[in-house]
């Protein structure tokens, strides 16, 4: 079971990114936050919060590289929070901050790949946003080649 949300800080509070309306005060920095539960282990939470867009975009790259066979690690945008993910045979092993966990490889992957594409999706509904084709593409691609190689 893996579930997945996406929010935009808004002041005093967190929006879900499908639900936020408005404009964003600064495109280069968007201020929000994800939620990730992998089989009820909250391994990311809204309290790590960041530069959402960017998060994203780290997690979409991390993918890509995991997909070619390469082990990844990086860090939060603007936080001291590392993300280490490890090939193990058919599995990963993701560990974020101090919260770790094996997960199957392909089910992990084509779930962050789908969900990084709806993130972009959304944003791109949302004024004053960036233009995300390129990354859109990225996970449209990434989608296809995990489809191809795991059915």
């Amino acid at each position: 079971m893996m579930n997945v949300e996406s929010f935009i800080n808004v002041g005093d509070g967190f929006v879900s990114v499908s639900e936020f309306k408005g404009k964003v005060k600064r495109s280069e920095y968007i201020d929000g936050a994800i939620s990730l539960t992998i089989n009820y282990v909250e391994i990311i939470n809204i309290s790590m919060w960041d530069y959402i867009d960017q998060l994203w975009i780290y997690i979409l790259n991390a993918l890509l590289d995991l997909n070619n066979g390469n082990d990844v690690e990086f860090y939060f945008p603007d936080q001291p929070i590392k993300v280490t993910m490890k090939n193990v045979k058919d599995n990963i092993f993701l560990k974020v901050g101090d919260s770790g966990l094996m997960v199957d490889k392909y089910e992990f992957m084509i779930f962050m790949a789908n969900s990084c594409l709806k993130f972009l999706r959304d944003m791109m509904s949302i004024n004053g946003t960036p233009d995300y084709g390129t990354e859109i593409k990225l996970s449209l691609n990434l989608i296809e080649k995990l489809n191809s190689q795991w059915k």
